[in-house]
């Protein structure tokens, strides 16, 4: 499969998508349509879905039954989530290491990695973190 078939979600798309009150949720609920209907293998990782779930149930008090479905639903719903390993977290820490200077969060880190060792180029993010680092924001210009 090549790069223009495989996007990585992030957190903040994520949000976007679940809470129709997020200010993208229109434009990201367009491309997870658009990403089911063409076939595009969607990638996350699992400390996305912690991210997420965390999220979820403590910013925005969602009910557990609702998280618990979520989680479920996360597995089954054809988006690959993605085990970090030992040795993906250890080159998470080396990239906060060379980029300093950007303050990224190892979440940001562990995700630019993992695009890394699968060779994905494209993301859905409403965080500019990932252009920094050479990465395609789908999202750029709405």
């Amino acid at each position: 499969m090549n790069r223009k078939n495989k996007v990585f979600i992030d957190t903040s798309a994520f949000i976007a998508f679940v809470s129709d009150t997020e200010p993208y949720h229109s434009i990201v609920a367009d491309w997870f349509r658009k990403c089911f209907r063409e076939g595009v293998s969607m990638i996350t990782t699992d400390y996305i879905i912690d991210e997420l779930l965390t999220f979820l149930r403590c910013k925005k008090k969602v009910p557990m039954e609702i998280v618990l479905s979520f989680i479920v639903n996360s597995y089954s719903s054809g988006i690959n989530v993605f085990g970090v390993s030992e040795t993906l977290f250890g080159e998470a820490i080396g990239l906060m290491t060379k980029y300093k200077d950007h303050y990224f969060s190892s979440t940001d880190c562990v995700s630019f990695s993992v695009m890394k060792e699968m060779k994905i180029n494209n993301v859905l993010t409403l965080d500019n973190d990932f252009t920094i680092v050479g990465f395609n924001n789908l999202l750029d210009g709405g």
